[in-house]
């Protein structure tokens, strides 16, 4: 993708990983008396950030539809770590689904928690959900 910002112009966007969870911290930080997730909280810097992921970078680019094979290929060559994400919220290809909830619904925090990994920063990752049968995946 080419951009008309001067100060990056290969439309490349570099971001620590601890950046990149900022928009999904409020779930770290408010724990819900009716569930527990210490377990996954252990290697915590304090701040909702793992002490791996305050050193990791991530590298966001967007490629043409047609190249997404080329491009995966590639990187599994260069053994290089690749996330395919898709932006769905600024898709104005596919239809948006028009959904209410009934206004007493509430999802669990570990349901919270699992849609704020797949759905993080605007954009669907690729992945799989994995929770036990009845927790509420649909």
């Amino acid at each position: 993708k080419t951009s008309s910002d001067p100060n990056n112009p290969d439309g490349f966007v570099v971001q620590h990983r601890a950046e990149e969870m900022d928009e999904n911290l409020f779930m770290l930080r408010d724990p819900d008396e009716n569930d527990s997730d210490q377990d996954d909280d252990e290697d915590e810097n304090g701040d909702g950030t793992t002490k791996q992921a305050a050193k990791l970078t991530t590298v966001a680019f967007q490629i043409k539809g047609e190249a997404v094979e080329t491009v995966k290929r590639q990187a599994i060559e260069l053994d290089y770590p690749l996330m395919e994400e898709y932006d769905f919220r600024n898709d104005n290809v596919n239809a948006d689904v028009p959904m209410d909830l009934k206004p007493n619904t509430r999802i669990r925090r570990y349901q919270e928690r699992s849609l704020a990994k797949m759905f993080g920063n605007g954009r669907a990752r690729s992945g799989i959900i994995v929770l036990p049968c009845g927790a509420g995946k649909t």
